[in-house]
């Protein structure tokens, strides 16, 4: 389930991403890179998510502190993720960074907040788990 939920919000996290930055910040990379790169984000960003809360909590940490440790390793990989498409970005010039760093960096942990949050609660509490298991995850 952490991976699929990872999946669940990543995927379209990173698509709407992709479409917000393309509007927004004028870019001088190629289009098919900035693709390519934006979904190998995405599944890097799964995978590590998966693994970490996998390793961290697995079936050591049950209810509100499983919750909360699956919710910080979500965080910490999307944050993790966030500066390295930061970085890449500022030397690579795919998405536009450069023009406005603070609309790339805003536009990426606002979300990731949000998220980070309701991750944990989805796969740790028993509603949560009741919403999974209605939605076939």
């Amino acid at each position: 389930r952490p991976l699929v939920l990872a999946a669940a919000f990543t995927v379209p996290g990173e698509a709407m991403l992709f479409v917000l930055w393309e509007i927004s910040l004028y870019s001088d990379g190629n289009m098919v890179t900035r693709l390519i790169w934006a979904a190998i984000d995405a599944v890097a960003m799964i995978v590590a998510i998966g693994l970490m809360v996998g390793f961290v909590v697995g079936r050591r940490h049950e209810g509100v502190s499983a919750a909360v440790i699956s919710s910080c390793c979500y965080a910490i990989v999307l944050f993790g993720g966030i500066l390295i498409c930061y970085k890449i970005d500022m030397e690579q010039q795919l998405f536009g960074v450069q023009y406005d760093p603070g609309f790339f960096i805003m536009t990426s942990v606002v979300p990731a907040l949000l998220s980070a949050p309701l991750y944990g609660w989805l796969l740790h509490s028993d509603r949560g788990q009741g919403l999974l298991a209605r939605a076939g995850l």
